[in-house]
């Protein structure tokens, strides 16, 4: 999901809370991670505004660039990485 916009991301975590689960997998992660991390996640994007970030490559292919933001790092750490001409 990193590679779409900030609206993107956020409309699309918004809808994927509503629906009825507790845990979830993610295609780049070996834990299952509870649902509440989503509300982390969405107030991650919420603050990502004005504040710094970082110049972010994907160490693999297709190797995008983009930004990074890092929110916090309670039990799991929680960022935001977008296009490079979305992080503004």
């Amino acid at each position: 999901m990193n590679h779409l916009s900030k609206e993107d991301q956020l409309e699309t975590l918004k809808y994927v809370q509503k629906l009825d689960f507790d845990y979830y997998l993610t295609s780049h992660h070996h834990k299952i991670l509870p649902k509440s991390l989503i509300s982390r996640m969405i107030e991650c994007i919420k603050h990502s505004d004005g504040r710094k970030h970082y110049d972010y490559q994907y160490p693999r292919p297709p190797y995008s660039k983009g930004k990074f933001y890092l929110y916090s790092m309670e039990d799991e750490p929680v960022g935001l990485v977008t296009a490079e001409n979305d992080w503004i």
